[in-house]
């Protein structure tokens, strides 16, 4: 269940549209959300799993060094503890995990939400 009260004692300040795309993850299960560069989506990804405090989240990206200097860094920023699981890297039984693509067969299949930041870049829906 999203605990929105959250957002407020945290204080978060959203630009143009980044709040109803937040929304949308409370509304839809599955889906994908389009958004043009610079919209912020790696901070909508963070709210997103505060939002969700209990969850057990998953953060795929295709990119090593997204997932080690920009996913991982950012989401540490918002969170108490962060995951990472790639080829050289494994920090394990964390709420909210990030994932390389290639280390995505890794995660348990227990997870409330899997984003795949740049899902263009997947192989697969």
């Amino acid at each position: 269940m999203p605990h929105w009260d959250l957002l407020k004692e945290r204080g978060f300040s959203f630009r143009y549209r980044q709040l109803e795309a937040v929304k949308l993850f409370a509304k839809f299960p599955n889906g994908r959300i389009d958004a043009p560069t610079g919209m912020g989506k790696g901070f909508v990804l963070s709210v997103g799993c505060c939002l969700f405090p209990k969850a057990k989240i998953g953060v795929a990206v295709k990119s090593l060094d997204v997932a080690t200097q920009r996913r991982c860094p950012e989401l540490k920023s918002y969170l108490p503890a962060v995951g990472i699981i790639t080829g050289s890297k494994k920090v394990r039984d964390k709420r909210v995990t990030v994932y390389s693509a290639a280390s995505l067969h890794h995660a348990p299949p227990d997870l409330d939400f899997l984003f795949f930041d740049e899902c263009h870049e997947a192989g697969a829906d």
